[in-house]
């Protein structure tokens, strides 16, 4: 069973679809061809521009401008932090 998260980085419009299963992350787009996706779409947007935030089942996100960033604060997490 694949689970799916919908991710988007504050002030970009696009909306991501991450598939665990699939091992992908592609772009949500308006063209797809299920009312009830085109509804979920519109919903998700609308909560958006309201300033939801949630975070259901994830226990960790984070983001940074770039993935050497990541690597780079990973390996100066406060010892309290590491394994």
């Amino acid at each position: 069973m694949s689970t799916i998260f919908i991710v988007a980085e504050t002030g970009n419009p696009q909306l991501w679809l991450v598939d665990t299963a699939a091992g992908t992350v592609r772009p949500v787009t308006d063209m797809v061809d299920d009312t009830a996706q085109k509804e979920l779409i519109a919903k998700v947007r609308a909560m958006r521009k309201s300033g939801i935030d949630i975070s259901r089942n994830v226990d960790v996100a984070i983001a940074v401008s770039a993935a050497a960033s990541a690597t780079s604060r990973v390996l100066t997490l406060p010892s309290a932090l590491r394994h």
